[in-house]
């Protein structure tokens, strides 16, 4: 993927009992302040979207009580934004708007991704609660599965710089894409950037007596990965970074690997594909970055394989 030039960032403007606040959370204050960072430092032009979410039957009640309530509504939204747009273009962002939409957050923030034709989405998230893990229902996972650009998921605490990046590389096309991606986001911050490559054997045998041609396929493996993840940083945008990209191999299961990575070199961000599925399968069986989402301490930025099908349209 080439540079980062037209971002998206979602905004919660719902706080307490108030739908629209100018107090924002501390999910919403850390993703507009990476927002704003990139879009300043990429020259990137930069939209604020909130959604208000109501229940169907707030809408009925809404309309009976004041059929202007949500004109009204979205007016003091668009206040509130403006001064956030204000302060953006204070801190260098050139080109900066805001909108809102009214129905269900991802929904909406999906489809202002089709409208605005954004290539980066970046929203806040909460720490899932147990039962947020068991049912992978929050609004950042829907939007993992579903968006069709990237989707850059911060963590509340995250407002500080973004030091560290990890690329995680399964040496795929997607994989050089994540590289190309990674090393702008890097340069942008001023960050390191990481590239882990966690390596597995998939035609290893069960026998407990060392194999020789079992440790020849291993050495060709490892070959084999340094040469590809060798292939992916020769991409300009890992090229312009100031320092080279600090590049590892770990022959371990890729979840657990990047875990231990993460943890270990206390990464900030975390850049990885996620494969969306739909059904009762993917319920069940996940993804990588799904299960990743709720043990780790870093924000995510995910991206979808090129052939991916966006299952809402602007008509939906």
């Amino acid at each position: 993927m080439a540079e980062v030039q037209n971002i998206l960032v979602g905004i919660d403007l719902s706080h307490g009992d108030h739908l629209i606040s100018a107090e924002l959370s501390p999910e919403s204050l850390g993703a507009l302040a990476q927002a704003t960072e990139l879009a300043q430092k990429s020259s990137a032009q930069l939209t604020l979207f909130a959604v208000v979410d109501l229940d169907p039957h707030a809408y009925a009640y809404l309309d009976e009580e004041d059929p202007q309530a949500l004109a009204k509504l979205g007016a003091q939204a668009e206040e509130v934004l403006s001064g956030f747009v204000q302060t953006a273009r204070s801190q260098g962002v050139i080109t900066v708007s805001s909108a809102h939409s009214f129905g269900k957050s991802w929904v909406e923030l999906i489809k202002q991704v089709l409208r605005g034709n954004h290539d980066l989405l970046v929203i806040g998230t909460r720490k899932l609660t147990g039962l947020q893990r068991l049912l992978m229902g929050s609004t950042s996972l829907k939007l993992m599965r579903n968006c069709p650009c990237p989707v850059w998921i911060t963590k509340p605490h995250v407002t500080a710089p973004v030091t560290r990046v990890l690329v995680a590389d399964d040496l795929t096309e997607i994989g050089a894409r994540l590289v190309r991606l990674g090393s702008v986001l890097a340069k942008a911050k001023n960050a390191e950037l990481h590239v882990l490559h966690a390596l597995e054997y998939p035609w290893d045998s069960d026998q407990s007596v060392v194999d020789p041609k079992q440790a020849a396929y291993h050495e060709k493996c490892q070959v084999r990965a340094q040469a590809e993840l060798a292939e992916h940083l020769a991409c300009a945008e890992a090229q312009a970074l100031p320092k080279p990209a600090q590049v590892v191999i770990r022959e371990d299961l890729a979840e657990n690997a990047i875990l231990k990575y993460i943890e270990t070199q206390q990464i900030d961000l975390l850049v990885m594909a996620t494969i969306a599925r739909s059904g009762i399968a993917g319920f069940l069986m996940g993804n990588t970055a799904e299960r990743l989402m709720p043990q780790i301490e870093c924000s995510v930025l995910a991206i979808k394989p090129d052939d991916f099908q966006c299952p809402i349209t602007l008509d939906s």
